[in-house]
C-alpha cells in the first residue's frame, strides 16, 4: 500500500507542472511585460513613436484581457443565478460576481481609452496603427486549464 503523503506528493508535482505549461502558452500571447514603476515611467517620458507603439500594443492587451475577465464573470454570473438558495448570505455569490463583471468592464474601458490615445499619438506621427492582439474566454480557459461553460450571457445580464 502507499502511503497518502506520497500520493499527495504525486498529485502535487502532476499539478505544479500542469500549471507551468499552461502559464508558458499565456505568456506566449501578451507583449513585454511592464512593472507598475517601469509603465509609469514609460507613460511620462513617451516621446517617440516607438514608445507609443509599446504602450499602445499594451494598453490594447490589458483591454482585451479585462474583457475576457469580464465575460468569465458573466458567465460565472449566469451560473450562480439559477443556484438562488432561500436566505442567502450576504453579499450572495452573484452580486460579487456583478461588482466583479463591472470592475473588469471599467478596467477594459480605461485600458481601451489609453489605448485610443496613444493609437493616435501614434496617427499624429504618421506611423499607422499595428495588428491588434487577441484573446478569447476559450483561450484563457485553455490556458488555465477549465473547462468552457455553455454561454448564458444573454439570458442572465447582470445589468438588464
Amino acid at each position: 500500500m502507499i502511503p497518502k503523503p506520497a500520493i499527495v506528493a504525486v498529485y502535487i508535482v502532476v499539478a505544479v507542472s500542469g500549471l507551468s505549461v499552461s502559464a508558458s502558452k499565456a505568456v506566449a500571447q501578451q507583449p513585454q511585460h511592464y512593472s507598475r514603476s517601469e509603465l509609469r515611467n514609460l507613460m511620462k517620458n513617451a516621446k517617440s513613436p516607438e514608445d507609443y507603439l509599446k504602450l499602445a500594443r499594451y494598453s490594447r492587451y490589458k483591454e482585451q484581457l479585462y474583457r475576457v475577465k469580464a465575460e468569465a464573470e458573466m458567465d460565472d454570473y449566469a451560473h450562480c443565478a439559477r443556484n438562488v438558495m432561500l436566505v442567502p448570505k450576504f453579499p450572495t455569490r452573484p452580486d460579487v460576481t456583478q461588482k466583479m463583471y463591472e470592475y473588469y468592464s471599467y478596467e477594459a474601458d480605461k485600458n481601451a481609452t489609453l489605448a485610443a490615445q496613444y493609437e493616435g499619438l501614434l496617427i499624429a506621427n504618421g506611423l499607422r496603427l499595428p495588428n491588434r492582439f487577441t484573446v478569447s474566454l476559450g483561450s484563457l480557459e485553455k490556458a488555465n486549464g477549465l473547462q468552457p461553460r455553455a454561454d448564458f450571457r444573454q439570458e442572465h445580464s447582470p445589468l438588464k
